[in-house]
């Protein structure tokens, strides 16, 4: 994913940028030459921002999107020629869909301290009533190629990071919540860099890692109680939201040391503001769970021996006691 320090949001720039016409009835786009974007950029970069919210994915070797970009990068005179190429195929992926509506394709090129990125962003046109005046007579006038703030405006974004040796590319695809549409992804050609499993694996691996840095100052009850809160959480719920997750699964626990452990455990596991669908047969990343005493013992159980067991845990000093039920216990070598 890309994350971009405070430092870095703070000096981001637009460098380049153009736009053309698409998805408006005709065969080919409609090309515009590079302008300078002036007063105007702060509009462009609160957009360009906005897609840092979406998923993370990289590209297919084959990827012309890729190709173009890299074309730029190298040889910075190709800008024009090659979003008009980006363009064609941009156009072309919706031509046939009625579903899509008439708006343009913007290239910018941005840098913030040493880093490049690229925006493309669809952003459809939207009626806008606009009314003049002259004195009391009002005259009504339907303006339709505009830009607006409305974030439905902005329909498809990707942001990429090519200082990267495999570049970043960042989604937010208004048409489908965590995820990202057929059309988009065909023309970006796009894989996402973990699948739905493997993300909601390595969520039980966050509140596995989070539980172990905090485990001497929280009640011994704390592990199993977050781990089951995860699981009724994946089952129950059809994305994830990290925000969300944090007052559901630590909540009676939460403090600013345990959220600061939990976001950078997000971090590390690349999964930090990151949406994602939920995949409820996914593996907790261990088939037993384990309690361990101070003078050294530890026992694996699986859930369904857990209704086996008895842990009490002491206070004011009392000892903790665990029972276990068999009808068999064997020494095993």
């Amino acid at each position: 994913m890309i994350t971009l320090s405070a430092d870095q949001l703070a000096s981001l720039s637009i460098t380049r940028f153009i736009f053309h016409v698409v998805h408006h009835g005709e065969d080919e786009p409609t090309f515009f030459d590079e302008l300078e974007i002036g007063d105007f950029e702060d509009f462009f970069l609160d957009r360009a921002r906005c897609i840092l919210k979406g998923s993370s994915y990289e590209f297919n070797p084959q990827s012309q999107v890729r190709e173009h970009l890299e074309a730029i990068g190298n040889e910075s005179y190709l800008f024009v020629d090659r979003s008009r190429q980006l363009a064609v195929n941009f156009h072309s992926h919706g031509i046939d869909d009625k579903r899509i509506k008439k708006g343009v394709m913007i290239l910018m090129e941005l840098k913030a301290l040493g880093k490049e990125f690229f925006a493309i962003i669809k952003y459809e046109h939207e009626q806008v009533l606009r009314y003049r005046n002259d004195g009391k007579k009002v005259m009504l006038e339907n303006v339709m190629d505009t830009f607006t703030k409305s974030p439905d405006a902005m329909q498809k974004a990707a942001l990429i990071d090519m200082s990267e040796e495999t570049p970043v590319v960042m989604v937010l695809d208004r048409n489908v919540k965590d995820g990202i549409s057929g059309f988009f992804q065909g023309f970006l050609n796009v894989r996402r860099k973990k699948n739905q499993k493997e993300l909601t694996e390595s969520l039980w691996n966050v509140v596995k890692d989070t539980s172990k840095k905090h485990l001497d100052e929280l009640p011994p009850e704390f592990v199993g109680d977050v781990q089951q809160r995860t699981e009724e959480f994946v089952q129950s719920r059809d994305n994830f939201d990290d925000s969300e997750f944090f007052d559901e699964v630590f909540a009676g626990y939460a403090n600013d040391e345990l959220r600061d452990t939990y976001r950078s455990c997000l971090k590390n596991a690349e999964i930090e503001d990151e949406p994602f669908y939920l995949d409820k047969q996914a593996s907790n990343g261990s088939k037993k769970r384990k309690l361990k005493t101070a003078e050294g013992i530890t026992v694996y159980f699986s859930e369904k021996a857990l209704s086996t067991m008895q842990v009490s845990y002491g206070k004011n000093g009392e000892k903790d006691v665990l029972i276990i039920e068999s009808e068999r216990i064997r020494e095993e070598m």
